[in-house]
């Protein structure tokens, strides 16, 4: 397809997203009313310490709209779970955007039309086993595994960089990574579907793997990992992004990936127009990758060169003397090269949105990722660790647990200081 046709594509594309966001039809039910209705709790439960947030589907009526409620719930002993079919009771809200936040568009790109607030909630059925349901299981068991190998502020770290439960981090904690510029690695975008992505895909293939075996198995983890954290739609729509660049290892075109983003992000805007404008997620994985495939190579040749030259300097002759030296740095062995270069070109388009999103502008925020960001990769792998010891129990997860305290020590020392 050529250029011209693909960019008209594109401009079609944003015009008909712009048409139908500005068509999207308000609520037509009153601002506030008594409601009951049957529905299934359709997301992962959001159990923060002093309540638990409810994304609840009512069950379809012949002729009606489906939408989704938000349900705040006190009672966090409770025990919901995803899947389980609930008869609610009580007042239903439009939802009401705040002074410098709008919240009613927020929610209104997940589908989201009312709000509940502590409703009289009655259990009908149980959760279906479904893939959900056995992906949410898991997500369980390594909570349990992050809570016993660490202790706060560290499993609360880890639990947001991991499986994307920010409600243990305190006030405070937030508060402190914002004001050192480090919201971001709290959060599950397509900055951390990326690197994890490339941690897989570059370990499948010092297993031996081929690119195109090893392309669709990190397709299939990284598909079931989004899952099990829940599937927010951030973390889908990155999961999208990053998987455009693993089709195209696969079909061996890598030089169509910017077609295939560029498509994937128009499609995405044209079936949801809401994302463009209030989906911070959608921003990040689509800079994310675009900035991947702009610096990840040039990033990479750069630091092989400069690991060549520094290998002269040290051993006092020319690199291609060494056939050994030559071949690791040539190759990249086990990836360590491509994955920093992958994780500074991702981080290098997010700034901006980040800066802009993530509270007040923080003077010292290019410091603290330069110091942070580049060995996220290795926290990320520490804390997948430091998971099994803690499934494992006992002396193992002390051991293996090791590492990620060190870690997140580190991360929250880098946090103190700035």
């Amino acid at each position: 397809m050529r250029k011209e046709n693909i960019l008209a594509i594109m401009c079609l594309a944003v015009v008909a997203g712009a048409f139908i966001f500005y068509k999207v039809p308000q609520n037509s039910a009153p601002k506030e009313f008594e409601t009951a209705f049957e529905g299934k709790i359709v997301e992962y439960p959001d159990k923060r310490p002093d309540k638990t947030i409810l994304i609840v589907e009512p069950l379809p009526e012949r002729g009606s709209e489906t939408v989704r409620v938000r349900i705040s719930v006190k009672d966090v002993k409770a025990g919901y779970a995803y899947g389980e079919y609930i008869k609610v009771t009580g007042t239903a809200r439009e939802p009401k955007s705040f002074e410098d936040f709008n919240w009613a568009g927020y929610l209104a790109k997940e589908g989201i039309a009312y709000e509940m607030y502590d409703p009289e909630i009655e259990k009908t059925r149980d959760s279906q086993k479904d893939l959900f349901y056995f992906a949410f299981v898991l997500r369980d068991k390594l909570q349990k595994g992050i809570d016993t190998s660490l202790l706060p502020p560290q499993n609360s770290l880890y639990s947001a960089m991991l499986l994307g439960d920010k409600s243990r981090l305190s006030a405070s904690d937030k508060d402190g990574l914002a004001g050192a510029g480090l919201s971001h690695i709290a959060a599950i975008s397509g900055l951390h579907i990326a690197v994890i992505s490339s941690m897989l895909f570059f370990l499948f293939l010092a297993l031996g793997m081929w690119r195109q075996h090893a392309s669709i198995l990190v397709l299939v983890v990284m598909a079931f990992y989004i899952i099990m954290i829940g599937a927010p739609a951030s973390a889908v729509r990155a999961g999208i992004m990053v998987g455009i660049l693993f089709v195209a290892q696969f079909i061996g075109r890598p030089n169509s990936s910017w077609r295939a983003l560029l498509a994937a992000a128009a499609v995405m805007v044209l079936l949801n127009p809401y994302i463009a404008r209030y989906d911070v997620g959608f921003q990040l994985s689509f800079l994310a990758v675009a900035g991947i495939l702009l610096f990840s190579e040039r990033i990479e040749i750069f630091f092989k060169k400069l690991q060549k030259y520094s290998v002269e300097i040290t051993t006092g002759r020319k690199i291609t003397k060494d056939r050994a030296v030559a071949g690791y740095i040539a190759e990249g062995k086990f990836g360590f090269i491509s994955v920093i270069a992958m994780t500074l070109s991702a981080q290098a388009l997010t700034f901006p949105i980040i800066f802009y999103n993530f509270g007040n502008f923080s003077l010292v925020s290019p410091i603290t990722n330069l110091l942070v960001v580049p060995l996220l990769p290795f926290v990320l792998i520490a804390g997948f660790v430091s998971v099994i010891g803690g499934m494992a129990g006992g002396v193992v997860a002390a051991v293996l647990a090791a590492p990620a305290w060190v870690f997140s020590s580190y991360i929250w020392l880098v946090v103190d200081l700035f």
